[in-house]
């Protein structure tokens, strides 16, 4: 899977929104984990980042997080590091902020 050097940077992605636009499909399952093909559109992002080398990943979750949580952690690779952060109103600054709790890095702002 991985063609690229490993680099430290950390992947923050912002998957915790409702996706009302795309209801009825978004109805019980995160934007995110809609299909596109075989596979989750999270999962092919997940995959890419990894491609060229970012293995470190935050995922910022909020509307059926546990579906989020179980899918990839069932599918863990060892090239690939997760962490989850729950955004506690399923507001991106909230994610924002979740996510600067979660990485331990000066360059948040």
């Amino acid at each position: 899977m991985l063609s690229q050097k490993i680099k430290t940077n950390r992947v923050i992605l912002m998957v915790g929104g409702l996706g009302t636009r795309l209801r009825p499909l978004t109805q019980d399952m995160p934007k995110p984990m809609l299909k596109v093909g075989n596979k989750p559109i999270l999962q092919t992002i997940v995959e890419k980042s990894a491609e060229y080398g970012f293995v470190n990943i935050t995922m910022c979750v909020n509307f059926n997080a546990s579906i989020i949580r179980d899918y990839f952690w069932r599918r863990k690779k060892n090239w690939c590091k997760y962490r989850l952060c729950l955004e506690e109103k399923g507001w991106a600054q909230q994610g924002i902020k979740s996510a600067k709790k979660s990485v331990q890095v000066s360059h948040f702002s």
